[in-house]
C-alpha cells in the first residue's frame, strides 16, 4: 500500500515511524482507500529540506480512487477524510515556482500563479493538535500556525466563539508577509461540519482578529466553508496606514492613501464582496458608503456609491498626485511577484503598486507650489475597473487661496486604466461648477481631458484675499465660461503647464 500510494503520487509515504520497519495500518479499499495508522506520512518532494509534507500520528486517512487518480495527473489532491490526534503540514513553494503541493505528472512544473492553484482540500478534517508552516518565497509569505479542528456537541452550538475552549476551529498563526510581520486569530463556535459535505451550507460563529504591519482588521460575524471562507457575514473594523496595504493581502486593488480607520457591516459571497462602510476616516476625511468588489472578471470591478460630509483632497495621496496633509506620503513599493506574468487563468491584473509600512519619506512636491507635482499612481489605475456614485458635502482642495467645493456630486467611471468624472456639479463662491474630467492613464505620460462649465461664481468668496484693516479685496464680480482643454504629463502641475 505504501508503494502504490507513492507510485501515486510521486512521493515517499511511509505507514512506519521507524525507517524501514514492516508498516501497522488497518487498511480498506471498499469504495477508495482507508488507511487508520499511528504513524502517516507524506513526503516533502526531494528539493525541500524539509522532514515531510504531511506527518498524522494516531490517524485514519481516506482517499478516493478518483481522487488519487486525479492527483497523479497533476490535479490537486483531495483527501475524502482525515481524522488524527496530532497533524503536522509542511507547505512550500520556492522562488522558481516549484511547489510541495504538485503531485503526479506536475511535480517538477512551476506554480507561478500569485494565487497558489493546487494546495490539498479536504473533505472533512478533525485534528485535536495541529501545526502547519507555509512558506512560499514567490510572494513573500511565510506563516507558522497552530490549530485545533473537532468536532462539538449541538448542545455547544450556541457558545460564543471566544469562550469556546473546545470544538470548532481555533487556529493561531504569525509569520510576515512582504517583509511586513503577520499575526492571525480565528475562532469558530458551533457544530462541524467547518469542512466537509456541508460546510458550503452551515453557517458558524467566527471571530477574526488579524495584523499585517500596521495594518489591523478585526471580524466578528458567521462564515460557512470556514477554511476558505466562501461566504461572510458580519461586523468589521479596518485600519492602517493605508487603503492599497490593506487590499494586497485580500486580493482587493485600493489606492494609496493616509492612514485610515473604518468600520460597518461586510458579506462575501463567493468571490463577491459587498460592504457598508458606517464610519471611514482617511485621515481628516469623514466618509461613508456602499460597495460592491467583484473579481471574477479579467479585470475585477467595483462599484457603489460614496457619501462624505467632508473630504480632503491630499488625503487620497499619490492616487490624486498630491502629498499627504502632514506632508508626507506613503511610498509605493512593487510586489515581489510583480515582474512575473500572471497566467492567463489567474484572470486578474496584480500590478497595482503595494505600499510598504516603513515611515513615510517626506514630500517631493515642491515646496511653495499650488498644484500639485508629485507623479500619479498609474498602475493602479489599470488593475480595476470602477462604476461608483460621489456625494460629497465639502470637498477640501488642499488650497489656502480656493474655496471648497460645497457640495460635490459627480459619477466616477473607471474602464481599464481611463478614469472619468461624469455628471461633474459642484457649487463654490455662490456659484456652479459642472461637466467632464477625464484621466486616461492607459500609458505614461497620462492624458488629461475636460470639458467643464462655471457660471454665477462670485471672485470675492471663490478666492480668498487676506486684506488688512477691513479692506475691500482686489477682486470681485461675478465669474461665468466654458473650457475645454486637453493636457498630458506625470502630475497635476504638468498636466496644466503642458
Amino acid at each position: 500500500m505504501q508503494r502504490a500510494l507513492g507510485d501515486a503520487l510521486e512521493r515517499r509515504v511511509s505507514l512506519s515511524a521507524v525507517p524501514g520497519a514492516p508498516p501497522k495500518a488497518t487498511i480498506h479499499l471498499l469504495g477508495g482507500v482507508s488507511v487508520a495508522a499511528g504513524h502517516i506520512e507524506i513526503g516533502a518532494p526531494t528539493w525541500s529540506k524539509e522532514p515531510h509534507m504531511l506527518l498524522v500520528r494516531d490517524g485514519e486517512v481516506k482517499f478516493g480512487y478518483v481522487d488519487l487518480w486525479r492527483a497523479s495527473r497533476g490535479k490537486p489532491l483531495h483527501i475524502r477524510s482525515l481524522r488524527a490526534r496530532e497533524f503536522d503540514s509542511r507547505i512550500e513553494r520556492l522562488a522558481d515556482g516549484r511547489a510541495s503541493w504538485q503531485f503526479g505528472a506536475k511535480t517538477e512544473t512551476p506554480d507561478t500563479a500569485e494565487k497558489p492553484t493546487a494546495i490539498p482540500t479536504f473533505g472533512r478534517l478533525v485534528v485535536e493538535t495541529g501545526t502547519a508552516r507555509y512558506d512560499d518565497a514567490l510572494v513573500a509569505a511565510k506563516l507558522d500556525a497552530t490549530f485545533s479542528l473537532s468536532e462539538r456537541s449541538p448542545s455547544a452550538a450556541g457558545a460564543a466563539p471566544a469562550a469556546s475552549a473546545s470544538g470548532g476551529l481555533q487556529l493561531a498563526a504569525k509569520g510576515s508577509y512582504q517583509k511586513n510581520p503577520v499575526t492571525v486569530k480565528v475562532d469558530t463556535a458551533g457544530v462541524l461540519p467547518i469542512v466537509g459535505p456541508d460546510a458550503e451550507t452551515t453557517a458558524l460563529p467566527v471571530f477574526i482578529d488579524a495584523r499585517i504591519g500596521r495594518a489591523a482588521m478585526t471580524f466578528r460575524g458567521t462564515a460557512t466553508d470556514v477554511l476558505n471562507f466562501a461566504a461572510l457575514k458580519g461586523r468589521f473594523s479596518v485600519q492602517g496606514p493605508s487603503l492599497a496595504a490593506v487590499g494586497d493581502p485580500l486580493n482587493v486593488t485600493l489606492p494609496t492613501t493616509g492612514a485610515f480607520r473604518t468600520e460597518g457591516l461586510i458579506a462575501k459571497d463567493g468571490l463577491v464582496w459587498n460592504a457598508v462602510f458606517d464610519r471611514a476616516t482617511i485621515g481628516s476625511s469623514r466618509l461613508a458608503g456602499a460597495f460592491q468588489y467583484d473579481p471574477r472578471p479579467a479585470v475585477p470591478v467595483l462599484s457603489g456609491r460614496l457619501t462624505g460630509s467632508k473630504l480632503l483632497l491630499a488625503d487620497l495621496g499619490p492616487t490624486v498626485g498630491t502629498a499627504a496633509p502632514d506632508g508626507t506620503v506613503p511610498t509605493p513599493a512593487a510586489s515581489p511577484s510583480a515582474p512575473k506574468p500572471a497566467p492567463a487563468s489567474s484572470g486578474r491584473n496584480r500590478a497595482a503598486a503595494k505600499t510598504t509600512n516603513a515611515p513615510p519619506k517626506a514630500s517631493s512636491d515642491t515646496p511653495g507650489r499650488v498644484l500639485p507635482d508629485r507623479e500619479f499612481d498609474l498602475p493602479s489605475l489599470r488593475a480595476m475597473n470602477a462604476n461608483v456614485l460621489v456625494d460629497i458635502d465639502n470637498l477640501d482642495l488642499g488650497s489656502s487661496v480656493l474655496e471648497p467645493l460645497k457640495p460635490l456630486r459627480t459619477h466616477i467611471v473607471l474602464t481599464d486604466g481611463v478614469l472619468t468624472l461624469r455628471d461633474f456639479d459642484a457649487r463654490t463662491g455662490q456659484g456652479r461648477l459642472y461637466g467632464m474630467l477625464q484621466l486616461d492613464g492607459r500609458k505614461a505620460p497620462a492624458i488629461w481631458n475636460a470639458d467643464m462649465r462655471w457660471e454665477g461664481i462670485r471672485l470675492e468668496s471663490w478666492i480668498k484675499q487676506a486684506r488688512d484693516d477691513d479692506a475691500p479685496p482686489y477682486i470681485t464680480g461675478r465669474f461665468g465660461g466654458q473650457a475645454r482643454v486637453t493636457g498630458q504629463g506625470k502630475s497635476t502641475a504638468a498636466i496644466l503647464g503642458s
